[in-house]
C-alpha cells in the first residue's frame, strides 16, 4: 500500500519556490538540481521560528481581558480555522481573587455550538509580521469573549489549575494540544475555552499557538 507522500502538498513547493526566488507556474521540487547550495540568512537563533512561515505555519499570540459580568464566568473559547488546525502552546492567566481556572476543549458538539452562554467576537493576531500587520492582518482563528452563564461543561478538561491573587501564572502546553476543524459540513471539530470559576471576575488570557491550513490526507488520523 503506498504512503502519502508529504512532500508533494503545495506548501511545500510554495517554501523551495520563496526560499530561491523561483517564479511562474509549475512544482519546483523536481527542478531543483543537487548542484544548488541552500542558503537562508535567519535572524534569530531558535531557527524553527523564522522556517515556521515556509512551510504554511502561521504564530498566533492571543491577548483577551475577559469583562467581569455579575453570575458570569469570563473566559474565552478558540475555534481554529476552517479546514485547518489550531495547536496551543502555552497558556498564561491572571485574575484579581486567588481562585482556580478551567480549561479544555469540545469536539463532540453539535450546531456549531459548544460550551455555555453567549459570546462575543474578539481577535487574535500574527506574531510574525511577515504574515501581514497586526491591525489589519487576520488569522482564520475565531476568538470570542463569554458574556452571559455561569462555569461552563467542559467535555474534555485538560488542565484545572489554582491562579494566586493579581499573580501571572503561565501554564506551557507540552504537546501542544492539538485541534481540527474539517472542511464544511465536517463531522470533525473542536473549540479549545478557558474559563474563571470565580463569578463576576474579569480575567485576563494570553494564549501562545500556531495555526496552519489542513491536507485531506492528515484531516482524521486511523485509530
Amino acid at each position: 500500500m503506498a504512503l502519502f507522500n508529504e512532500s508533494l502538498e503545495a506548501r511545500f513547493n510554495g517554501a523551495i519556490a520563496r526560499m530561491h526566488g523561483m517564479k511562474g507556474p509549475g512544482a519546483p521540487a523536481p527542478q531543483v538540481s543537487p548542484e544548488i547550495s541552500h542558503a537562508i540568512q535567519l535572524a534569530q537563533t531558535n531557527i524553527a521560528d523564522d522556517l515556521d512561515a515556509l512551510v504554511g505555519v502561521r504564530n498566533l499570540i492571543i491577548s483577551v481581558a475577559a469583562p467581569a459580568i455579575a453570575a458570569v464566568a469570563a473566559g474565552l473559547r478558540v475555534t481554529p480555522p476552517r479546514g485547518g488546525l489550531l495547536v496551543i502552546t502555552g497558556v498564561e492567566v491572571s485574575k484579581v481573587t486567588a481562585g482556580f481556572i478551567g480549561f479544555g476543549y469540545d469536539d463532540v458538539f453539535a450546531g456549531g455550538i459548544s460550551f455555555n452562554g453567549t459570546f462575543s467576537p474578539s481577535i487574535a493576531q500574527f506574531r510574525d509580521s511577515r504574515l501581514g500587520k497586526s491591525q489589519t492582518a487576520t488569522p482564520g482563528t475565531k476568538v470570542e469573549t463569554h458574556l452571559t452563564g455561569a462555569f461552563p461543561t467542559i467535555p474534555a478538561q485538560v488542565r484545572r489549575a489554582w491562579v494566586q491573587a493579581n499573580t501571572e501564572l503561565y501554564i506551557p502546553i507540552r504537546p501542544g494540544l492539538v485541534m481540527a476543524s474539517g472542511p464544511s459540513g465536517s463531522n470533525i471539530n473542536a473549540v479549545f475555552g478557558i474559563f474563571n470559576e470565580t463569578l463576576n471576575e474579569q480575567l485576563i488570557v494570553q494564549l501562545d499557538a500556531y495555526e496552519r491550513t489542513l491536507s485531506p490526507a492528515e484531516l482524521q488520523l486511523p485509530q
